[in-house]
């Protein structure tokens, strides 16, 4: 299994020492910043998260569940390969997108309000994109070779 972490950024470091810190002085072997949900906890709207296991094009472990910043809430969380589509309202204008990849290219994520097209490489590295726009209808498409494989999370703002 290849190892996944987050991206360095604003914020996310002091979050990342954190969580190592916790890591060793708990024993806890897990990877930081990627957790797996329990299965009887629903999402903050009350529904379950969709699964997230899916084979992947080399045979080998599926890419983990997407843990997402404290102040954000999943609103869907999906996963698979190739080409997939998603509509979203957002009351607040504002969202965030979450995207972790494995594969032999980048996934290319277009979503309207947002200025330009995220090119997010297949490095299994967590990437977090905030878009700040008019409340409105959000169409978002994942756009990957179909072998390449993707995990996403929809997050709005508590």
């Amino acid at each position: 299994m290849g190892k996944t972490s987050i991206r360095p950024g604003a914020g996310w470091r002091l979050l990342a020492s954190a969580m190592a810190v916790a890591a060793l002085t708990t024993g806890c072997t897990s990877t930081p910043g990627i957790t797996e949900p329990p299965a009887t906890s629903p999402s903050a709207d009350g529904t379950r998260p969709a699964s997230t296991a899916s084979p992947s094009a080399s045979g080998s472990a599926t890419l983990p569940v997407l843990a997402i910043r404290s102040d954000d809430d999943a609103v869907e969380r999906a996963s698979g390969h190739g080409r997939r589509s998603f509509t979203y309202t957002v009351d607040s204008g504002t969202y965030a997108m979450y995207l972790v990849c494995r594969g032999s290219s980048a996934v290319s994520v277009s979503a309207s309000g947002a200025t330009s097209t995220w090119e997010v490489p297949c490095d299994e590295v967590v990437s977090r994109r905030m878009i700040v726009t008019e409340p409105a209808t959000v169409d978002v498409t994942l756009d990957a070779a179909d072998a390449t494989e993707w995990a996403f999370v929809f997050a709005v703002p508590r």
